[in-house]
């Protein structure tokens, strides 16, 4: 593996001989991608250069279904530095009330200038999503 940081030089590290304390962060990249770092930038900032959108492939994030409001908390934790969300939910074949809920409902609430957009929603999870967006009185077709 090669390694690099901003205290040490860089350094190829055996994984099978070495066991180091911390933290690893895998990336991959392909050296034949035909994006254009402008079409990557622009996805997520706005006319400025901010970074004002995120993106949160729910896939990624969970091993199962999305139930739970403390799930719903620990995706939502610092999602108010952006002015845009999409939640992808491809993959994902149903969430939970109190998860829809407290993202959809109590997290928008608080965060009123937060736009959020659910993307690739199944039939149950587009279903919960509309059960709470009624509560809220904002339900709508995704």
């Amino acid at each position: 593996m090669f390694s690099r940081d901003k205290y040490e030089d860089s350094v190829v590290i055996n994984m099978l001989e070495e066991k180091l304390d911390g933290t690893c962060v895998l990336m991959e990249l392909s050296n034949f991608s035909n994006k254009k770092m402008s079409d990557v930038f622009s996805a997520y900032t706005d006319e400025v250069g901010d970074f004002t959108k995120t993106s949160i492939p729910m896939k990624n994030i969970f091993d199962a279904s999305p139930i739970s409001r403390s799930q719903a908390k620990r995706v939502c934790n610092r999602l108010d530095n952006f002015k845009e969300v999409v939640f992808d939910f491809s993959d994902i074949e149903w969430m939970g009330q109190s998860f829809a809920h407290q993202v959809f409902v109590v997290f928008s609430n608080q965060n009123p200038k937060i736009k959020l957009i659910p993307i690739n929603m199944n039939d149950d999870v587009k279903k919960m999503y509309n059960h709470v967006m009624i509560g809220k009185g904002k339900a709508d077709e995704q």
